[in-house]
């Protein structure tokens, strides 16, 4: 089963976000843009794991119900690699980016316990607007330079899911497998 660990996007910034990536893909580049029901704030990307891997996950995810919840504002866009070479369009936080970070350093810590080997790449907070197919651009660069982003949009970061992922032709499916909810501040 593909797996990952997330916070959920709030349903009330998902208009703003959704907007956001309308913006965005106007500029006509050959994006697979993220559908509204995918929003979210990936923390650690398990891949293809096994059912009693995924219980065993469900438990750490469970190990975490008395973690704080956190003030998160969001923040400017950005691309990886980079703007000029946008292969992933991201809108990043301007505050909770380093509550997210400690929870993603907190989960690796309890998956290695488990046995999943550490992530070799730095954490980045973002939440993926939409992945480039092509290099194919239209105005898409000239627009993420010109993009103010959702500065001044707020929620609390109030909750972790277990996620399975199922790839279709149209795009991937999420269901989530485990939620804990965090009391807010």
């Amino acid at each position: 089963m593909r797996t990952f660990l997330a916070i959920p996007l709030p349903e009330s910034l998902v208009p703003p976000v959704e907007s956001l990536r309308d913006r965005l893909a106007a500029g006509r580049a050959d994006v697979k843009w993220v559908d509204r029901s995918n929003f979210h704030f990936t923390i650690r990307f398990l891949g293809e794991i096994e059912h009693h891997q995924v219980e065993r996950v469900k438990s750490t995810v469970r190990s975490l119900a008395n973690h704080p919840a956190f003030l998160t504002e969001m923040g400017k866009v950005g691309a990886f690699p980079s703007l000029s070479a946008p292969r992933v369009i991201w809108v990043g936080l301007a505050k909770g980016h380093q509550e997210m970070q400690e929870l993603a350093r907190e989960l690796e810590h309890a998956l290695s316990e488990l046995g999943f080997i550490p992530e070799v790449k730095p954490f980045h907070t973002h939440l993926t607007l939409g992945r480039a197919r092509s290099e194919r651009w239209g105005t898409l660069k000239e627009l993420l330079y010109k993009e103010p982003g959702l500065t001044g949009y707020t929620f609390q970061g109030n909750q972790l899911s277990l996620y399975a992922s199922t790839l279709t032709p149209q795009g991937p499916i999420y269901r989530a497998l485990e939620t804990v909810n965090w009391k807010e501040k």
